[in-house]
């Protein structure tokens, strides 16, 4: 009888195993190819000329026709030599990651990204049938045409770049300088049907901050990414891209922003302020939303407005003042926007 028990209690429990594999909606991913590279996100980018630097090389106009054409080339110049010192600083940057990548091998973070999201569509109900990169710098579900699984799939998730990795260099997925926490920029579209005929279900433009990782004192940030054939900085970009979607897919109510209305987060590297209101508050994260309307999600202790971020701001930047070195941590007075 016992047997008899143990056998159905098993043939159920397959039953309801095969039930959910077969409740999840086959799924097909296009992500931006800038996200197979991780990059070190500058304090200081993105970076600015004074207009006048060109100028100063350019003949004296003599005539209207002149004045337009030399206004324009100035114009085109200023940002060609942006672009070459953006682009060049940001190469000097991720020099510092060389190791890192290094343990990456020659298809970066592809085979990481692959499987985060395929483990994060999972608490989605969906199962990722594949995931290709696309090089344009917006997805188009026009791309979907030309992937074979695509054909069978019945969700299509379009992941781009977000507002905030928009530049010379664009900038999806980086790390800070102190090598502690990442931040994803992401613009995530999910849409269902057929390949060549969906329906968009969802789209919002996601900014988010990874939890801080607790580091031993003295230790090598990036040997402890690398470790185990890459399994920390693959627990990390798992986190990353679950928050990611979370804030993306899941139904939120936005309240409405007006343009001086400020919130600030509190964490234990100090303050964060963004143009923007409160979503919600739990379980040591944050979500903000916007005046530019991106979703941000972001490790806090504690969320501040009105006379308290006052206060905040104001207890900041007496901190900013004090010697370095009558400071414990150094980096005390900066949060994750700072790098």
């Amino acid at each position: 009888m016992t047997m008899r028990l143990r056998l159905a209690a098993a043939l159920s429990c397959l039953a309801l195993a095969a039930g959910s594999a077969a409740a999840e909606k086959p799924a097909v991913v296009l992500v931006t190819g800038d996200m197979a590279s991780l990059h070190l996100l500058q304090p200081d980018a993105p970076f600015q000329i004074d207009g006048t630097f060109a100028n100063q090389f350019l003949p004296s106009p003599t005539s209207m026709d002149a004045v337009i054409g030399a206004a324009f080339g100035s114009a085109i110049a200023t940002g060609m030599i942006e672009e070459i010192i953006a682009r060049d600083a940001q190469k000097q940057a991720d020099l510092r990651l060389a190791p890192l990548q290094e343990s990456l091998g020659k298809d970066g973070l592809q085979r990481l990204v692959r499987r985060a999201f395929s483990e994060s569509l999972a608490e989605h109900g969906m199962r990722q049938q594949a995931l290709a990169y696309f090089s344009e710098a917006k997805a188009s579900p026009k791309l979907l045409s030309r992937l074979r699984a695509a054909r069978s799939a019945e969700r299509f998730l379009l992941v781009g770049n977000g507002k905030a990795a928009q530049g010379y260099v664009r900038l999806p997925l980086t790390i800070n300088p102190y090598f502690d926490h990442f931040r994803l920029a992401l613009d995530i579209e999910l849409r269902e049907g057929s390949h060549d005929r969906s329906r968009r279900l969802s789209k919002r433009d996601v900014l988010v901050f990874t939890t801080p990782l607790a580091l031993a004192e003295g230790s090598d940030p990036l040997g402890e990414l690398a470790r185990d054939a890459n399994a920390r900085l693959q627990a990390e970009l798992q986190e990353g891209v679950r928050i990611a979607l979370a804030a993306a897919l899941e139904e939120q109510a936005l309240p409405y922003v007006g343009k001086d209305d400020r919130v600030g987060v509190i964490t234990r590297k100090g303050l964060l302020e963004f143009q923007g209101a409160l979503v919600s508050h739990a379980e040591g994260r944050a979500l903000l939303w916007t005046r530019y309307e991106v979703l941000v999600s972001v490790p806090a202790d504690e969320v501040v407005t009105g006379s308290a971020l006052d206060a905040a701001r104001d207890a900041a930047a007496a901190a900013a003042t004090v010697p370095s070195e009558e400071i414990a941590a150094p980096e005390a007075a900066e949060g994750p926007g700072a790098h």
